[in-house]
């Protein structure tokens, strides 16, 4: 998935071929990378963002069922990604950058950017998140298809201080810090179990 951001400033140049073959040599260590080709369109094409993120979501509820057992029939290893899961943490997660797009959306509106790459950028988010919805509503687990978050969710680092530089608020600023940090000790506590750390037996000292 590191490998796809490269392929990002060609997606924004409309540079198909470079953003293609970034596409394919990422493939080859997640065949997930081949589905970011039809993004290439839908970020680019000359109709309304709006249309955009809601024919993405109506083209995932139809695919959806298809695309995972695509996936799930490539290799071995992601037989589980077919299999229903009880874990609440895939849920919160995208619930979580839903409503980070829909205030993106709301800022982007109320204060006029018009930025063609802010646009773009924006247009690839949303895209990406709806298009994940019809996913997590198969019940598959967030370790599985719901990954695929990850190629889009990156996009915030690019998104989100264009958008605070703009509105220029220090009350801002402080409770987008303090959002962050419950964030971050969600995805380690909730979302992945990453807490309590444990030190490495190597630098135990007693």
């Amino acid at each position: 998935m590191a490998i796809f951001t490269l392929a990002i400033p060609y997606l924004l140049e409309k540079r198909f071929i470079p953003y293609l073959l970034i596409c394919a040599i990422a493939s080859l260590f997640h065949v997930t990378a081949l589905f970011m080709i039809p993004f290439y369109f839908i970020v680019n094409l000359r109709i309304k963002p709006l249309y955009k993120i809601l024919a993405t979501f109506l083209g995932s509820l139809l695919v959806s069922g298809v695309l995972v057992a695509y996936i799930s029939s490539t290799n071995d290893r992601y037989e589980g990604y077919a299999k229903a899961s009880d874990e609440a943490g895939g849920f919160l997660t995208l619930g979580f950058y839903t409503a980070i797009m829909i205030l993106i959306i709301l800022v982007s509106y109320l204060y006029k950017i018009k930025d063609k790459d802010f646009q773009k950028l924006i247009t690839f988010y949303a895209s990406g998140v709806v298009f994940i919805i019809p996913l997590a509503m198969l019940g598959t687990s967030p370790s599985g298809p719901q990954r695929l978050l990850a190629y889009f969710t990156w996009i915030l680092v690019l998104i989100l201080p264009m958008i605070l530089k703009r509105i220029n608020n220090i009350y801002l600023y402080i409770a987008s810090i303090v959002i962050f940090l419950m964030y971050f000790v969600l995805t380690t506590s909730r979302f992945s179990n990453l807490s309590p750390y444990i030190i490495n037996p190597i630098f135990e000292v007693f």
